[in-house]
């Protein structure tokens, strides 16, 4: 597989867009085949298709007719993942599913009757569906925002975007006010303050929160900002930097997407930048961008850690897998046998290796989602202890206090961090 998907291994929590989770599955499409792209466990890709499907087949009934775009974030072959519009990706959400419409990547059946689909909670929030119809709900599961032919998505900085019947899209805030009227062809979420947008010409710029344009569209596609940086592509097809004025600070140069500054540094082709652009010198074959002060690095066909001096703190011993991220201070190893346990930022295995791969590891609210060797998820600790007994066919991370889970016949459930089933 290409350097660049190592490179792009997803840095959230969890995928909310379809680009986004066209590259958690890439990562883990990665992890499971060998040199050949063919399959080590066959099984496994099975559940991990099936899993896309429960996922995606909500986000396009609600996306009805957007592009999918940007894997953009993950997706080495078309458009940087993280990245709003642009080229076609080869995974959508799955790898684009937030971007065709962006109806939220955890959006899915829910055990309840009141309502179709529900999605995850943002901002306090989680966008619901009944007969093509979206709204909000709150934690109590009263509706406090009522649509009707309107799609919604989940909230960010205060403000979801929303489509109208036209077919343009502007933004809602948490009482369900249009205050960004639908004028765009496509939108993004916003992100330090500001929002890309596409105009008719199919053009990138970016508005502030009053809806004003800030930074004229004149991108091919671009990215979020991070750390007052976004990414940017030209009609040579080329990537670089913008900063939150507009100006171009980091020339367009490279061929594939570049990552987004965490901690001052980012990745472009498989090696480290900093913000002016200019090259990190290091020895490893790939590198991961920063987290937590840490960053995945590769040798040969082991991965380590480095600091942010760049010096190698976790020797490279560890086989590689797509959530080798440092979150709330410990980061996912896989030994020899394809079991997973935790190491802290000192290299030391705190949590063994004795679980199997699930597609969401990453500690999130102090819970993590493991697999047992019968294939049913829990939840543990940052101990190791098993907090949530392996009951469920599939988990998903904690988020605002409540997680996701899919029982044996493929109805979803909340529940909260006992394990109960929150109504």
């Amino acid at each position: 597989m290409s350097l660049f998907l190592f490179t792009f291994a997803p840095t959230r929590n969890q995928p909310t867009t379809i680009m986004e989770l066209s590259s958690t599955f890439k990562s883990a499409f990665i992890e499971h085949t060998d040199n050949n792209d063919q399959p080590k466990n066959t099984n496994y890709l099975k559940h991990l298709f099936l899993a896309a499907l429960l996922i995606l087949m909500p986000a396009m009934t609600m996306a009805q007719t957007d592009r999918v775009r940007r894997q953009s974030s993950t997706s080495g072959t078309t458009t940087n993942p993280r990245s709003t519009g642009g080229a076609k990706t080869g995974s959508g959400k799955v790898s684009g599913v937030k971007k065709t419409g962006e109806t939220s990547s955890s959006s899915r059946r829910s055990s309840s009757r009141k309502w179709d689909w529900v999605g995850s909670f943002h901002d306090g929030l989680a966008m619901v569906q009944n007969n093509h119809i979206t709204g909000y709900i709150d934690r109590s599961g009263t509706l406090v925002i009522p649509f009707k032919d309107i799609h919604c998505l989940d909230f960010s900085e205060g403000f979801s975007y929303v489509k109208d019947a036209n077919e343009k899209y502007g933004f809602i805030d948490k009482t369900g006010k249009v205050v960004i009227p639908c004028q765009w062809k496509y939108v993004h979420d916003f992100s330090e303050g500001l929002a890309a947008v596409q105009d008719d010409n199919e053009k990138w710029g970016f508005i502030d929160k009053t809806g004003k344009v800030v930074i004229p569209c004149q991108w091919k596609a671009v990215g979020k900002f991070s750390e007052g940086m976004a990414s940017v592509k030209d009609d040579n097809e080329r990537h670089g930097f913008i900063d939150n004025t507009g100006k171009l600070v980091i020339p367009c140069q490279w061929s594939y997407w570049p990552t987004d500054f965490h901690e001052g540094v980012a990745t472009a082709m498989g090696k480290f930048i900093d913000k002016t652009g200019a090259v990190i010198p290091c020895q490893w074959e790939a590198v991961s961008g920063f987290s937590e002060g840490m960053a995945m690095v590769r040798d040969k066909k082991q991965c380590g850690f480095v600091d942010k001096t760049f010096t190698l703190i976790i020797p490279c011993q560890w086989k590689y897998n797509s959530e080798m991220v440092f979150h709330e201070g410990l980061a996912r190893v896989s030994d020899d046998n394809g079991k997973y346990g935790y190491i802290d930022k000192a290299g030391k295995i705190v949590i063994p290796c004795q679980w199997g791969s699930v597609i969401y590891p990453r500690f999130s609210e102090g819970l993590a989602v493991v697999k047992d060797s019968n294939g049913k998820c829990g939840y543990i600790d940052k101990s190791g202890t098993l907090i949530i007994p392996c009951k469920w066919e599939d988990a998903w991370p904690f988020s605002e206090g409540l997680a996701w889970v899919m029982d044996n016949k493929y109805n979803f459930h909340f529940i909260d961090k006992t394990g109960k089933i929150v109504k």
